[in-house]
């Protein structure tokens, strides 16, 4: 793996574990706020992350 790539993973995964301003908070706001374009992309995604892993 390249620096760059692992810098890279690094930083998406200090987002996603920040619950003030990361993936997780935003994912919570769209679930509270029942906005369901949102929620369908996010899921959308979600899948697409699943895929990466053979999920």
């Amino acid at each position: 793996m390249a620096y760059d790539d692992k810098a890279v993973a690094e930083v998406f995964l200090n987002w996603i574990e920040d619950t003030e301003g990361g993936l997780a908070a935003w994912v919570e706001h769209y679930l509270n706020a029942g906005d369901e374009q949102k929620l369908k992309e996010i899921r959308d995604i979600y899948n697409q992350i699943k895929n990466v892993f053979g999920f």
